[in-house]
């Protein structure tokens, strides 16, 4: 849609800083009727239609790529003076989930008479929160945040008298980010469940230094059990004293938005972490790579809440630490606005063994957990849109949501494509800078999830759509090809990663991958060629067909000819020594590339002593190629038991990124989309959906 003809404007206050929280305030006359907001900024905005706040939530493309979004307010209006506010928040630096823009807000009103526009829009810097630079939570998340209620102004009810301070908002320089020219939300808005904490434990801290860093600070701190320093009361929780600390169980792993209701006296300072872990016995708020999971809180005089929708968090547990309390500090509710993305779930498989519907249920929940506005990895420490981890969170939804969760699916796949690099190589996460760090495998699998999605959907028109890029990728990938093993990409901003297993870990973590090719560069393109076909059959490109044809014949020659160690019937990882994974054997299973299907099958099903095995996120793969033959079935579904089982019996509330769990320090997150494997298992043994598979 292009919004030239509504007089509105890419406006801002000026600011271009870091961090920048920025105060937007119209008086408009409306009629009653069908009233519309149509709102799109740079990063993110929250709004307020006569006092009452109504939606947040902007869907983030790559800078030059505008959405906007539509909010009905047609109930929150009135005739005559109306009020709206909106409040911006604006990142201003490049994470993984992020494409760093330039600071700008376009609004305008649609009423039954036509559009209104932001004309005679003010602003002024937001006074509660504190902005510039501030600490990561991580650097692949972004800053963190800190907020004084004290110097908060009630801007957003309709009596507020703006002062001098207020400005006539600026328009924007023209330039192709502040295009008039925007898409609608390709998705749906977020949904909130409220969800309280309950009370763990708690009792007296004490700091051990004055450090700046408010995560490192709660981490290193000195705790003591002591009921005397709170009660509870009316389902309320007391603060009685100076110095308290408390923790509250959510129940479950949660991804959402801070919320708190509190009564205290001015100057009560709350410092917050959250988290996935106790294992502390704390709320781990500081971790051994520098990620600070914490923010701070200094309350006003009276009864008062607080929610941050610019910073959406995962855990759960929270640590509320409490200074300069001079009077009892009433606790009304603490906890989350759970981020429910609205997805209606199929009828369930009907399951007769209890745990393996816990296991079913679990699964189904992870996948939840991990999907907003586009999937993400994990909600607590990355949230990123990976071309892996998303592949297998798309497949496992397929078959649990209504309408296989297509449209959210598709909105994914093309973030990703807009990552494209000239190199053929997705960024490692869309959104992010595509020089940034790059995981090749990772775009063979976006091929591999585009064909899973054209395959289960139908959708034909976005196989053409989609076709240019996949070609892109092919003929980058394997430009100089000419039979001999296709070499690694080699350089500071590539990770040649497969798993979290030894060597193929890739360079960057574990032990040193310094081989020039690997078995898995090449199978796993086989994999994706073999899945491209498919895209361009769907697509009627013959010409294309026939390439790729002949490529996988090709690849198919170059596997069996440089990896195949006819004395054992496996594939080795590796050109020179004795070094193997299940990753290759199921991969030659897949392709029909296996010279000796029953050898690598036999590995899958008992690996010989030193064979490196599938971790979580692979497992699917190995589970593909067993539950082909029938007599696997019992095999897979006790490994599935024992493995997934396992970390319930540890108190899992969602699945974890590896087996480990928390005491994985390299990869300890204890929700993980791409962990929901079982529902893939229990589908193809009790089910029907996945019979479509080529």
């Amino acid at each position: 849609m292009n919004f030239q003809k509504t007089n509105s404007k890419w406006i801002w206050n000026g600011e271009k800083g870091v961090n920048q929280y920025v105060c937007f305030r119209k008086e408009v006359d409306l009629p009653l009727g069908s009233t519309q907001l149509y709102i799109s900024c740079d990063t993110n905005y929250s709004v307020w239609i006569n006092g009452q706040w109504i939606e947040f939530g902007q869907y983030l493309a790559y800078p030059e790529n505008k959405h906007y979004d539509v909010i009905d307010i047609s109930e929150y209006v009135k005739k005559g003076a109306n009020t709206v506010c909106i409040l911006v928040y604006y990142q201003g630096i490049s994470t993984f989930s992020y494409s760093v823009g330039k600071p700008g807000l376009f609004y305008a009103i649609k009423t039954e008479n036509g559009f209104i526009s932001n004309e005679n829009t003010f602003t002024k810097k937001a006074s509660g929160f504190v902005d510039g630079e501030i600490e990561l939570i991580t650097w692949i998340l972004g800053p963190g945040f800190s907020f004084d209620a004290r110097n908060d102004e009630s801007w957003t009810l309709p009596d507020y008298k703006m002062d001098n301070s207020w400005k006539k908002a600026s328009p924007c320089e023209e330039d192709k980010v502040f295009t008039y020219e925007m898409k609608k939300r390709p998705i749906k808005k977020l949904q909130l469940e409220k969800t309280n904490g309950q009370l763990l434990i708690g009792g007296e801290f004490c700091y051990r230094s004055e450090d700046k860093i408010i995560s490192r600070k709660m981490q290193n701190a000195f705790l003591r059990k002591d009921d005397s320093f709170y009660k509870e009361e009316n389902g309320e929780i007391l603060i009685v004293k100076d110095n308290t600390f408390i923790i509250l169980d959510l129940g479950a792993e949660t991804a959402g938005y801070f919320n708190f209701e509190i009564t205290a006296n001015e100057g009560v300072k709350v410092d917050i972490s959250y988290g996935e872990h106790l294992c502390d016995m704390r709320v781990r708020a500081f971790d051994h790579n520098g990620n600070k999971f914490a923010f701070d809180y200094v309350s006003k005089e009276g009864k008062q809440s607080f929610q941050n929708f610019f910073r959406r968090l995962g855990g759960r547990y929270i640590q509320l630490n409490f200074t300069n309390v001079k009077s009892p500090v009433v606790i009304h509710s603490a906890g989350m606005l759970r981020a429910i993305y609205p997805v209606e779930q199929t009828a369930r498989l009907s399951l007769g063994d209890s745990l393996d519907k816990k296991i079913y249920e679990t699964s189904i929940r992870t996948l939840r957990e991990c999907m907003h506005d586009t999937f993400e990895d994990c909600p607590w420490r990355e949230q990123g849109l990976y071309g892996f981890d998303s592949r297998n969170q798309g497949l496992f939804g397929y078959s649990v949501f209504k309408n296989g969760n297509y449209r959210f699916v598709k909105a994914s796949l093309r973030l990703l494509g807009d990552s494209l690099g000239e190199d053929g190589i997705l960024s490692i996460c869309a959104l992010t800078d595509t020089k940034n760090f790059r995981i090749p495998s990772f775009t063979l699998f976006w091929v591999v999830f585009v064909a899973e999605y054209v395959l289960y959907s139908g959708d034909i028109d976005f196989a053409k759509e989609i076709l240019p890029k996949i070609k892109k990728v092919t003929d980058e990938y394997f430009k100089n090809y000419d039979g001999s093993p296709i070499k690694r990409i080699i350089g500071e901003n590539y990770w040649n990663f497969y798993d979290w297993k030894g060597i193929l870990a890739g360079e960057h973590f574990g032990e040193h991958f310094s081989a020039e090719t690997d078995v898995l560069c090449n199978i796993i393109a086989a994999f994706a060629v073999k899945k491209a076909i498919s895209i361009a059959t769907a697509a009627e490109d013959k010409e294309y067909i026939v390439k790729l044809k002949e490529l996988a014949k090709r690849l198919k020659e170059t596997v069996n000819t440089y990896f195949y160690d006819e004395k054992t019937g496996l594939y080795k990882t590796l050109l020179n020594g004795d070094h193997t994974c299940q990753h290759a054997q199921a991969f030659a299973l897949l392709t029909g590339i296996a010279i000796n299907p029953k050898a690598c099958e036999k590995a899958l099903l008992n690996p010989p002593e030193g064979m490196e095995v599938v971790a979580l996120s692979t497992s699917q793969f190995k589970y593909e190629a067993l539950l082909k033959n029938r007599k696997n079935y019992a095999f897979v579904l006790d490994e599935v038991r024992r493995i997934w089982g396992n970390m319930l019996y540890d108190g899992a509330t969602t699945f974890y990124e590896t087996e480990e769990g928390v005491r994985d320090l390299m990869a300890g997150s204890l929700c993980h989309g791409w962990s929901a494997v079982p529902i893939y298992v229990y589908e193809k043994i009790f089910g029907n959906f996945y019979d479509k598979e080529n």
